[in-house]
C-alpha cells in the first residue's frame, strides 16, 4: 500500500473529483513538526524531497510529508516545507514575473468547508494533534455553521 496519501488520494478521486480533499500546512521546520507528530502516536508516511521546474526552468524544491488517518471523517492534512523561505520565494516569483494576475481576474479562496457531524470534537483533536491554539469560535449551536480558527 502507498504510505504516501496524496497519490492514494489521487488515484482514487481524480479525474472525475476534482476537489479540496486534504488541508496542506506549512512548517517552516518540518523535521521538527515531524518528530512532534509522531509522538502524539498519528502514523506518518516518511519525508520526500520534491522538485519540479518552474515554466522559465528553475527548480522549486520542497519537502512533504503526510499523516494518516482522520477525525470525524475529515482527513488529517500533509505538511510542506519550501526549500526558500515566503520573502525569498516572492522576490523570485516576482522577478521572473510568475505573481502576475490569474486570466479570471482576482481569484482568492474566501472559505473551505467541512461537513462533521462534531466540529467541536475535529477542533479539539486538531487542535491537541497539530498544536493550534484556541482563538476563537462561532455558531455552535445545532444546525448551524461553525467556525473554528487555527
Amino acid at each position: 500500500m502507498d504510505k504516501f496519501l496524496l497519490s492514494r488520494d489521487a488515484a482514487r478521486l481524480l479525474p472525475e473529483n476534482e476537489a479540496l480533499f486534504r488541508v496542506a500546512l506549512r512548517s517552516d521546520d518540518i523535521d521538527a513538526t515531524y518528530d512532534q507528530l509522531r509522538r502524539t502516536g498519528v502514523t506518518v508516511s516518511p519525508i520526500v524531497d520534491g522538485q519540479r521546474n518552474d515554466p522559465q526552468g528553475y527548480i522549486i524544491r520542497w519537502r512533504i510529508f503526510t499523516i494518516d488517518g482522520d477525525t470525524d471523517g475529515l482527513v488529517y492534512p500533509f505538511v510542506l516545507q519550501w526549500e526558500e523561505d515566503d520573502a525569498t520565494r516572492l522576490t523570485r516569483l516576482r522577478a521572473q514575473r510568475l505573481d502576475a494576475p490569474h486570466p479570471l481576474g482576482d481569484i482568492t479562496l474566501e472559505q473551505a468547508v467541512f461537513e462533521v457531524v462534531n466540529p467541536q470534537a475535529v477542533r479539539d483533536r486538531w487542535q491537541a494533534l497539530l498544536g493550534f491554539p484556541p482563538l476563537g469560535e462561532q455558531g455552535t449551536g445545532r444546525g448551524r455553521p461553525a467556525i473554528y480558527l487555527p
